[in-house]
């Protein structure tokens, strides 16, 4: 029995192009997996009050529309009064 070149081509690679394609899935699967696990994230709160002034906030926004205090980076410092000399 004699085996033609292209046939021994065939024979030779045809085991190498399958096992590439596998291994192209396996890493495919693993970094779809660990984005999934790295990119969550936890849900940022619902902030119903600025914390500022304690007005109520009755739309999602980054200021309060009272004070316009940021309502996502927390209370801002309040300016101390100086006195003023009389």
């Amino acid at each position: 029995m004699k085996v033609g070149l292209l046939e021994l081509i065939v024979i030779l690679v045809a085991p190498l192009i399958v096992l590439l394609i596998a291994m192209f899935v396996l890493i495919m699967v693993f970094v779809s997996r660990r984005t999934r696990i790295i990119g969550k994230t936890a849900p940022e709160p619902e902030i119903e009050f600025c914390p500022n002034c304690s007005h109520k906030l009755i739309e999602v926004c980054n200021f309060c529309a009272e004070c316009g205090a940021s309502v996502r980076n927390g209370p801002q410092p309040r300016a101390a009064n100086p006195e003023v000399p009389q």
